[in-house]
């Protein structure tokens, strides 16, 4: 009876001892993953799998191994380890996140082998890190993605990388709750479907959130539409709020003139960049539209100055209103129009004033034209009659005919 206790003893003490030392390693594995020193957990790990039996004991050794050297970044080394257990069971592991860690890897490898390994696992933890990679997503990633119920952030990543494809980035688009993307990103939606054409929810956007980039854009809309009284009255809102662009002035202008309303002749100082011939042409045109004497002498005077040949243009309605003399027409290179348009108007007398300094035969025409509207017919003939060019009295004559 004593000899089979001492027995019985020394069997039981042998195999607390072996257990004892056989999960030791083990247990200091676990503990020392979890307080963050992975090189000793590591090395524990592996002292316990040289001999291990405990199958439940080996599957999370081999899960804290890919986790570890996942940590490490031994991509190689955790991928190993990820294939040992992936396909296996154990409630302490959430397989989702293994299988995202899993094509994290595969993707920095290669990523037509990371997207077949999406399509058989395709779920909002492995679509995040598929999208986290560098690899392009594409139609049939967007099909799928619209069957699962992602976070607001991940739907608008997925929008992102589908630039591409402007009807998928509309139908992710849909999903989102546009009131909480960030102004950032509505923003560059905004103008991402602008150029694609896509206006509906362009507009969308815009009454959630505008800038003045959006404005400038939402002012072109509106224009190319040829929509010009919405124009107006959305420009003058706009354009105390925010800053609109100089193109936006030329059409505010321009659509003022196509209501055939009078339009601020200021709006010009921002429609053009330079203050350059065409922009002072344009100025005394509206002055001279507006019936603005003040406006035009000031402009005029300006421009007479700096670009004479443009002030010219607009001489003979400054000198019906009294502002401008006809010893300036007389520095006009284009003064034989501005006679024209006297002779049109039946100024005789300024007409000879105009040309009191020309004596040439083309001068002396319009000397001949300004008598006869006098009735000075006298000084016509004599006129005539000292003009050289034959052209010249043929024309004339054609005129009294």
């Amino acid at each position: 009876m004593l000899k089979r206790l001492i027995v019985f003893c020394f069997f039981i003490f042998t195999f607390f001892s072996t257990y004892a030392e056989d999960s030791s390693d083990y247990f200091l594995a676990v503990s020392t993953y979890k307080d963050g020193f992975y090189d000793v957990a590591e090395m524990s790990l592996h002292d316990y799998l040289k001999d291990a039996e405990d199958k439940k004991k080996i599957l999370f050794a081999n899960y804290l191994l890919y986790k570890i050297n996942f940590k490490k970044k031994n991509f190689d080394e955790a991928l190993k380890y990820i294939e040992l257990i992936e396909n296996t069971k154990d409630e302490r592991i959430n397989f989702k996140d293994v299988k995202a860690d899993k094509l994290l890897i595969l993707a920095t490898k290669d990523c037509k082998v990371a997207k077949r390994y999406l399509d058989k696992n395709f779920f909002n933890e492995t679509l995040a890190a598929y999208l986290k990679s560098n690899c392009s997503v594409d139609k049939d990633i967007s099909k799928e993605s619209l069957k699962l119920r992602l976070p607001n952030d991940m739907r608008l990543l997925l929008a992102v990388k589908l630039k591409d494809y402007p009807d998928e980035v509309v139908k992710q688009f849909s999903k989102l709750n546009v009131k909480k993307i960030a102004n950032k990103y509505k923003k560059s939606f905004a103008v991402y479907f602008y150029k694609n054409k896509k206006y509906d929810y362009f507009w969308k956007i815009y009454n959630l959130y505008k800038d003045s980039d959006l404005v400038n854009l939402a002012l072109e809309r509106v224009w190319n539409l040829k929509r010009y009284d919405s124009f107006v009255k959305s420009f003058e809102i706009n354009r105390k709020k925010f800053r609109v662009n100089s193109v936006n002035y030329c059409r505010a202008y321009e659509a003022y003139r196509k209501l055939g309303k009078s339009a601020d002749c200021n709006l010009l100082d921002k429609c053009f960049k330079k203050k350059d011939g065409a922009y002072y042409k344009a100025k005394l045109s509206c002055y001279q539209t507006n019936n603005d004497k003040e406006g035009f002498v000031k402009t005029f005077s300006i421009t007479f100055n700096k670009y004479r040949n443009v002030a010219c243009e607009f001489g003979v309605y400054g000198y019906e209103i009294g502002k401008v003399g006809i010893n300036d027409l007389q520095k006009c290179d284009n003064r034989y129009d501005i006679a024209e348009q006297l002779i049109a108007d039946e100024k005789g007398e300024a007409v000879l004033k105009l040309m009191s300094v020309d004596n040439s035969d083309k001068g002396k025409y319009y000397k001949v034209l300004a008598y006869l509207l006098l009735e000075d017919t006298n000084s016509a003939e004599k006129v005539f009659n000292s003009i050289k060019d034959e052209k010249i009295k043929k024309e004339l004559l054609k005129l009294l005919q």
